[in-house]
Parts: structure tokens; sequence; C-alpha cells
């Protein structure tokens, strides 16, 4: 698609000359400014790892021990990611969203600081904890002699 400014007016062409979208620079400006807002209010809902940590049953823990499982056992397998794995079972966002935490600032200074509370305050411990007991475990019974 290509973009063109042509007596005042922005042209799109797509591949297919049938399909020319032309339209005035402050429709255009229109257009991108409530795209702009609905991206906006889309990244500022979405909830920081601290945020995103919600209860969970003993039965959601034993599939998130399982899910690790399964990244361990792909993580022995070479040329297949557990990364990959963690993706197809639908926790790689939450996982890298909690991982993510242990870099910033405010993690950085409770831990500094030695402020046990906010750090399991700000980080999501308990999925870390399942997801890598079921690493652990997988590793541990799948691979051969250490």
């Amino acid at each position: 698609m290509t973009i063109k400014v042509a007596y005042g007016r922005f042209q799109m062409h797509d591949l297919f000359p049938a399909c020319d979208i032309i339209l005035r620079f402050d429709t255009f400006k229109r257009i991108n400014s409530i795209v702009r807002e609905k991206h906006m209010q889309k990244t500022a809902a979405k909830a920081t790892p601290a945020e995103e940590k919600k209860q969970r049953t003993i039965k959601e823990y034993v599939g998130l021990v399982l899910r690790g499982m399964a990244m361990g056992a792909s993580d022995i397998v070479p040329g297949v990611s557990g990364g990959t794995m963690a993706f197809i079972l639908g926790i790689y966002e939450e996982l890298i969203n909690s991982i993510r935490t242990i870099g910033q600032p405010e993690f950085i200074q409770a831990v500094l600081k030695f402020r046990v509370k906010d750090i399991f305050r700000i980080l999501n411990w308990q999925f870390l904890i399942a997801v890598a007991a079921g690493i652990i475990i997988s590793l541990l019974t799948l691979s051969k002699g250490l």
C-alpha cells in the first residue's frame, strides 16, 4: 500500500487499482486520531503483572505446572523452544510480563532495600513458581544423566 499526496489529498493504492481510497487531509487526520485514541485506550487497559495476578484455584496451579512440564520437555528436544510451547499453551504473555517485572525500578529498589513484602506484591511469584516447578520436574525426569 502506498500513500501519495496529490492535490491536497492522500491516495492509498492497494494491490488492485479498483481499490483506490482517496481521503481529504482533514478526514485522514480525524481517522488517524480516532485510531490512535483507541490504541492508547487498549494499551492503557493492559494490566501490569502485579495487577495481572489473580486468585487461582489448585486446579489452575496444577494446569500451570503441567504447562511448565510441557515447556521443559520441549526444551530437551533440539530445535524446539519452551517459549514456543508457552505461546501454544496460552501462557506466553503472562510469562513475559511476569519476567519483565524483575527489571523494573520498583522491583529492584524493593530487592536492594530487602522489602520482602513489596517484592511479593510486585512479582507474580505464584505463577512463576508453578511454571518453573513444571520445567524443573520435566528437565530432571526426562533428560538423560546430568
